[in-house]
């Protein structure tokens, strides 16, 4: 085995560090809600907490659930008590609160003790900032002490939140008359998020998300709220906690959160790579393009260079400088994952009729996708709204997603007479498609 060079460490820092740094600016006093998984407390090969704390000291605005509700089901279960219903939800009674108040207090000493003393000098708050209501007894008629959110206190949030500290919501809420309500974790969570208006909901569970729908969403694991929902009614066998949660995220994403994702905390790392590489590291639904085709920046020459890279080396794609790349970069389309550059091809027109579509080229980590295809259709389209009536294509290894894409075959012949000067055709193979 080959050990890493010193200068090849280097620069697959330097490749980490210009993945990430965007992500952080973008993200930059913008708000989070982090549903915690109360067991995380306990696992000893998790850096969740510190990442939070880190997430927290970088500028993200975070509001954070912590789930006791295995806590409580932990020692109930040791005491021989059980209050759990057929859908795995805590339905207590009026004598368990004051266990409750105290497992909970407990829990959130705990979490907030670790984020003040992460080493990031960041300073949690928790207060009464969520009030809830009697939630209808169960259908048994026992009652219970279950709520659920009636108000999240937005206007005393903000101001702590600009001091840019964590704040801890409760999921024991007061009511009306000073009665307490055990509220869901997953309620409270969204409820916050969709009140104030975060960006994420990020579910920091403690098992991997196993996604029981359509196979195809396996590669991206980027789902939108409907396939959620088709999902959920095609396996209603499902294991209860994760509908419940991941019916929430869908939710968030119909009420107005740009996305929520379910990331696995017990896995070293996890929370950063989903929340700073295009890659991610968990399950993400959405209700907006996640994976799309723009015109390219000035600021993307680079990342276009990048990508050509081997497909230059390979004699796929004509070479191209720096200059010509920046000099020529309106004629450039690149597919994004967010916003990192991950394709590219590049239009170039022959007279008023024909269009080129060259330079196509995925970046190898994101092949096999779809985005040669997605590529392909956003030229194909800007050519249609551009009055173009044919566009061709010369290749030596993409024919299929041209093919794919509707081009036929074609000969050196049926090219601008332009390009048949200007080209030399072996080993390329010629497609075409007329537009109109």
């Amino acid at each position: 085995m080959t050990n890493p060079t010193p200068a090849s460490v280097s620069s697959e820092f330097a490749h980490h560090l210009r993945t990430a740094l965007p992500y952080l600016a973008r993200f930059r006093n913008s708000l989070v809600v982090v549903l915690m998984d109360g067991t995380l407390l306990d696992s000893p090969d998790s850096h969740a907490l510190e990442d939070l704390a880190l997430l927290s000291q970088s500028g993200l605005r975070m509001l954070i659930v912590l789930d006791c509700a295995p806590l409580v089901g932990v020692e109930l279960t040791s005491h021989g008590e059980s209050r759990l219903n057929e859908a795995e939800q805590l339905l207590p009674e009026q004598e368990l609160l004051p266990k409750l108040e105290r497992i909970c207090a407990h829990a959130h000493s705990r979490l907030m003790m670790r984020l003040a003393t992460s080493g990031t000098q960041i300073l949690p708050v928790t207060g009464p900032f969520v009030q809830a209501e009697r939630l209808s007894s169960a259908a048994s008629g026992v009652e219970t002490c279950n709520g659920k959110v009636r108000e999240i206190c937005a206007e005393q949030l903000a101001p702590i939140l600009e001091t840019g500290g964590p704040v801890l919501l409760p999921t024991l809420a007061h009511g009306e008359k000073g009665r307490l309500w055990w509220l869901e974790a997953e309620e409270v969570a969204l409820e916050a998020a969709v009140r104030m208006r975060a960006q994420k909901l990020i579910l920091l569970q403690s098992t991997v998300l196993h996604w029981q729908g359509d196979t195809s969403t396996q590669e991206t694991k980027a789902l939108t709220a409907n396939e959620v929902r088709r999902g959920m009614a095609a396996h209603p066998d499902w294991p209860a906690v994760q509908q419940r949660r991941v019916l929430a995220m869908a939710q968030a994403c119909e009420r107005g959160v740009e996305r929520a994702q379910w990331v696995d905390g017990t896995q070293d790392g996890s929370l950063l790579q989903e929340l700073l590489t295009s890659e991610g590291a968990g399950w993400m639904v959405t209700d907006r393009d996640y994976q799309r085709v723009r015109s390219a920046r000035l600021s993307d020459a680079a990342e276009i260079l990048r990508i050509l890279q081997p497909a230059f080396q390979q004699a796929a794609v004509v070479q191209r400088t720096a200059e010509c790349v920046q000099q020529h970069i309106e004629r450039f389309l690149v597919g994004c994952v967010d916003e990192e550059v991950v394709g590219c091809c590049e239009l170039v027109d022959y007279g008023s009729e024909a269009v080129e579509l060259a330079g196509l080229a995925v970046d190898e980590a994101h092949r096999n996708r779809g985005f040669g295809r997605l590529l392909v259709e956003a030229g194909v389209a800007q050519a249609m709204r551009q009055g173009r009536s044919r566009m061709f294509a010369l290749t030596t290894g993409s024919a299929h997603v041209f093919q794919y894409c509707g081009f036929q075959p074609a000969t050196p012949e049926q090219l601008p007479e332009a390009k048949r000067q200007d080209y030399d055709f072996q080993g390329s193979g010629v497609y075409l498609l007329q537009l109109r």
